[in-house]
């Protein structure tokens, strides 16, 4: 019995080698069809995302456009309606209190009117004031007291007020953007001349950010920023944080008046759509880094390689169970042993069954071999005793191999012939 383990952990070590060897061709025959499969594929999503992304991009960045430039424009009819007011005119010329409260009531509703203007200011330089919905202040008393513009100081506010005042006359087209950093609110400036004397006034209409965020939106499947620039490349505003100024400016300068690009900056790609309004002469670029655009092949393509893992995996249970069922070298052996000796087919103990049958087959074996053995020595004598041998050397060298030698040199030889049941002997 312990023969016979011995044997079946040799053959089930054989078997461990035939599993592993179908296991590796199985694996090589799926692994080189599928590299060349995700090749292909993960190149078609590359090129499809980026075709998607331009897509998406240009299409998204008009609709920002228009959604802007809608707001803009209700802003220039606000702006020319409170150009053609009398109130502006004549009341912040005077130091009655009823003209005070009158300019502020009319900010008030102009500010309530349209959410896209987080604060409206009307300023004069030459009487030093400047007029909110809330109050009236000094220039010094505004920055102390009503001031929300907390990206400016006062110098450079005072000085970007004074040099817009001085430089344009009232026309819609030459009203002023300004911006100090791209995250911050938008200032649309438009100058004001309405005394024949040399002074001047401007309104301020503060723009709010979080309806411009509102406007230019997300529900994207990529996080590209937006932003928005006047004719001379200036940035009014930056969506997003993914880019630096100075990245930004360098991509919108390669990009200024074309449809869209795509760029390498610090070895890194970016894909960058423009879009020119007619209307109020700004510019919207949606600016997309190539590695976040294509988290989604990567996405995918995990997915990819994560099923393929897995029917591996699968496949390496499913050739493991099949081998056990089919490919048992000790059951094969109980099966051949009761086919030959069917008197041990009641026997359920296929190690015991493959025993018995070894038995059986070593005993006939033995037996088998020693007839051999007896009937090789009969025919070596007779070819002997027939002359067949030239002399006893020759006889002993072939009778060495089946245990026979003669040593001496004289011997006495009888021949029986068995012939018609009588005998003769000579």
């Amino acid at each position: 019995r312990d023969k016979i383990a011995k044997l079946a952990n040799i053959i089930t070590a054989l078997r461990s080698g035939t599993f592993a060897r179908y296991l590796f061709s199985y694996i090589a025959l799926l692994l080189i069809p599928i590299s060349v499969f995700t090749f292909i594929i993960y190149n078609y999503y590359i090129n499809y995302f980026t075709k998607s992304i331009i897509s998406q991009d240009m299409e998204h960045t008009k609709k920002v456009m228009n959604n802007v430039d809608q707001e803009i424009e209700s802003l220039y009819g606000n702006v020319m309606q409170m150009y053609s007011d009398s109130i502006f005119k004549t009341n912040y010329q005077t130091e009655h209190p009823s003209g005070f409260y009158d300019i502020r009531s009319r900010l008030k509703s102009v500010e309530a009117s349209n959410k896209f203007i987080d604060q409206i200011l009307f300023y004069d330089e030459n009487l030093g004031r400047i007029y909110t919905s809330n109050a009236i202040y000094t220039f010094d008393d505004f920055y102390k007291y009503g001031s929300t513009y907390e990206n400016y100081t006062k110098e450079e506010f005072r000085r970007v007020l004074n040099s817009i005042g001085r430089k344009y006359k009232w026309i819609p087209q030459q009203s002023v953007y300004y911006n100090k950093t791209m995250n911050s609110s938008i200032t649309y400036i438009v100058p004001m001349n309405w005394s024949s004397i040399n002074t001047y006034s401007m309104i301020l209409y503060h723009i709010n950010a979080d309806h411009l965020n509102d406007l230019i939106g997300g529900g994207r499947s990529h996080a590209g920023d937006v932003l928005i620039t006047t004719d001379n490349d200036l940035i009014l505003f930056h969506s997003g944080k993914n880019l630096s100024p100075e990245i930004a400016g360098l991509l919108i300068k390669r990009a200024h008046k074309k449809d869209h690009i795509a760029a390498i900056i610090k070895s890194k790609k970016y894909l960058v759509s423009c879009v020119p309004s007619d209307s109020t002469g700004l510019t919207y670029y949606s600016i997309t880094l190539m590695d976040v655009a294509l988290s989604e092949v990567r996405r995918l393509t995990m997915i990819f390689l994560s099923g393929t893992l897995f029917i591996i995996l699968i496949s390496m249970f499913a050739i493991k169970v099949f081998m056990h069922f089919n490919y048992d070298p000790v059951r094969q052996l109980s099966g051949i042993a009761k086919s030959v000796f069917p008197a041990s087919s009641g026997d359920r103990d296929d190690i015991l069954v493959a025993q018995n049958a070894l038995i059986h087959l070593s005993d006939d074996n033995a037996k088998a071999e020693k007839e051999k053995h007896e009937l090789m020595q009969e025919k070596l004598l007779l070819r002997l005793l027939s002359g067949g041998m030239e002399n006893i050397e020759a006889f002993n060298a072939l009778g060495a191999k089946v245990g026979l030698s003669f040593t001496g040199t004289c011997f006495c030889v009888m021949i029986f012939r068995s012939d018609s049941g009588c005998q003769e002997g000579k």
